[in-house]
């Protein structure tokens, strides 16, 4: 199933797929109003999206000081490397 037809704006080409899930009406009820009042896709897309950032930002937070980025000082980015 696309979500082609659903006005989806947060995931304009995705595959989707239709599930049935048991959620408390109060934690629903207070996502969707911190949503702007989104409809229920729209507040859940948003809600998994918000987990996987803050996932990908605790990973790289792990990472962080081990990988050095900066180029060697006296090198041009342009020039052939060694």
């Amino acid at each position: 199933m696309n979500n082609q037809g659903l006005g989806l704006s947060l995931a304009p080409r995705m595959k989707t797929r239709r599930i049935t899930a048991n959620i408390p009406e109060g934690l629903l009820q207070e996502a969707t109003a911190l949503s702007g009042n989104q409809g229920i896709t729209e507040t859940l897309v948003a809600g998994l999206r918000k987990l996987i950032q803050t996932a990908a930002l605790e990973k790289a937070q792990v990472l962080r000081g081990k990988i050095d980025l900066q180029e060697d000082k006296g090198r041009r980015s342009d020039s052939p490397r060694d």
